[in-house]
């Protein structure tokens, strides 16, 4: 819904960066994609006023400002981390919030700016909070990247010091980057904050610590890999098997922790940061410009988008999608692990043991100390789903996407499908969908591994998870046109419901264990987002 602006004051304003938000809630945009269609959700004005209910309860649940001198300005998002304080920080400091819930809180303030109104119908702006989100970004940078580096810590200490930071993700970055040129065309950047410089400068700094170029065997051509982080160029890139203070960590699986991997560590990844729409955005936005290497071996933002989609899809089709030479045949259902690695071939010696640039495998479970089965369909890789869907709405001619979101969303269709029934479909805790799967579709229970920081052997299980329900209903949009069209809009229907209704909220279990809704409620407004094609992009 665009603001009554005619096109020359439109273009007017966005010369002299004025502050006239031009993407009001619920700005919605056809993407030619399936949308809730039922009576709860038939009209524009239904499923806005379901969206920002569910906004304002996630606000008011998760956004904060933290207590301190000076520190009214600042917002964080609140919520749990598995990642674990820095070894420097003060004892006792706790982690409240990081990089990826900045991002979150970010993409979410600046999509929905024009949801709440005074009494008069005045927008009340959630300019406010962006900013405050975009204060405590700049506080907390990354102390592995240099001087002056716009990469984010992807940690924030409960004392909320300065001092106390870490090294960068990428994921909550490029949302970072993606949410700041949103603002830009939201509000301008004639304010406090020049949002489309610190988006630029951001992504540039993406593009020089969270990118590692090889190039294709035999060929010219290179590709870009997203990278575990900046901390993963630190000290040459080498995997240690046996490194007391760091991996201690069997990568090969050969039963001993006694190899080096030198240089290996830039070219392992994490699918959930797999962001192609980000990278997309940028590259239409840009284009020809550089922004990588622009001294000795130039790269345009286009070429950088370019380069990094290829490698996301290479790594898929030729390494985890049935019917490439060595993958196995029952992959069919488009899942990824949380984490790909080099593979490791027998070859060169301890100190410098044999590995490939160019071939990959699933990591193994618990890689870099994730109290997750890494090597499934777990906690970070739940998020694909969603990142290929929003690859789709900047690209409708992502063919290859495509077909890989309609996958998983064949898979999902079919775990939500109630069993002997023709067209009823459970996304409930009552159903079918679970928490973690095998790269097959075989759904995961439990998960046994030795927590490092508790010192002790713990053994998680997995029940069903909202998160997992709503990041499956996501690419359901995708199946437009296929022959499940009239499963999908069903089960779409039945999702939303589901959605509108789940709300886990911040907290602890009765057994003590964090709730995580934080992750699972986030998670949960995305997809309604999606779903309802409430989302837009520069």
């Amino acid at each position: 819904m665009k603001t009554a602006l005619t096109a020359a004051a439109l273009a007017c304003a966005a010369i002299a960066g004025t502050a006239q938000a031009d993407f009001l809630f619920p700005h919605e945009t056809n993407y030619d994609l399936l949308k809730p269609n039922h009576t709860a959700a038939s009209t524009l004005a239904k499923r806005r006023d379901a969206i920002a209910a569910y906004y304002r309860k996630w606000k008011a649940a998760y956004l904060k400002t933290p207590t301190g001198a000076g520190l009214s300005g600042f917002r964080y998002v609140d919520g749990p981390s598995t990642g674990q304080p820095e070894d420097f920080w003060p004892m006792g400091t706790k982690i409240i919030s990081g990089s990826e819930h900045t991002g979150y809180g970010m993409l979410l303030t600046v999509l929905m700016e024009g949801q709440a109104k005074d009494a008069s119908g005045k927008v009340v702006s959630e300019k406010p909070d962006f900013d405050g989100l975009v204060a405590t970004y700049q506080r907390f940078k990354s102390y592995l990247c240099g001087s002056g580096c716009k990469l984010m810590s992807w940690a924030i200490p409960s004392d909320f010091n300065p001092k106390n930071i870490s090294d960068n993700a990428p994921d909550g970055d490029l949302d970072i980057a993606l949410a700041l040129l949103m603002a830009h065309n939201q509000w301008g950047s004639a304010g406090t904050y020049n949002y489309l410089q610190m988006a630029k400068d951001e992504y540039k700094a993406i593009a020089k610590y969270n990118l590692t170029e090889h190039q294709i065997p035999n060929k010219a051509e290179f590709r870009l890999r997203v990278n575990l982080g900046d901390w993963s160029l630190q000290s040459g890139g080498d995997f240690i098997e046996n490194k007391a203070d760091g991996e201690d960590f069997d990568l090969d699986g050969d039963g001993a922790k006694t190899k080096t991997f030198k240089g290996l560590y830039p070219y392992a990844t994490r699918p959930s940061d797999w962001m192609m729409g980000h990278f997309g955005v940028f590259a239409r936005r840009f284009n020809s410009e550089c922004v990588r290497d622009c001294t000795t071996h130039p790269m345009s933002y286009n070429e950088v988008g370019n380069l990094t989609r290829f490698e996301i899809q290479g790594l898929y089709n030729d390494f985890f999608k049935a019917g490439s030479p060595g993958v196995p045949t029952t992959w069919t259902k488009g899942l990824i692990s949380d984490f790909v690695v080099p593979q490791t071939p027998p070859g060169g010696t301890l100190s410098n043991a044999a590995w490939s640039k160019e071939n990959v495998r699933r990591a193994p479970d618990a890689f870099i100390d994730e109290p997750f089965p890494t090597s499934k369909w777990s906690e970070n890789a739940v998020r694909v789903p969603w990142r290929l869907t929003w690859e789709l709405m900047v690209d409708k001619y992502d063919d290859t996407t495509r077909e890989w979101a309609q996958r998983i969303a064949r898979f999902g269709l079919d775990q939500a499908h109630v069993p002997e029934s023709i067209n009823e479909y459970n996304w409930s805790p009552t159903g079918r969908i679970g928490s973690t799967y095998d790269l097959n579709g075989t759904r995961i229970n439990s998960f046994t591994y030795f927590d490092k920081a508790l010192n002790k052997t713990v053994t998680k299980t997995f029940g069903h998870a909202q998160h997992f329900a709503s990041m499956l209903i996501v690419p359901l949009v995708t199946l437009k046109g296929q022959p499940e069209e009239q499963a999908a809009q069903a089960a779409l229907n039945k999702g939303w419901d589901y959605m509108n209704g789940a709300f886990t909220g911040p907290g602890q279990n009765p057994d003590g264990s964090e709730k995580d809704g934080y992750f699972k409620d986030s998670l949960t407004l995305f997809s309604m987002l999606t779903v309802a094609g409430l989302v837009w992009f520069p």
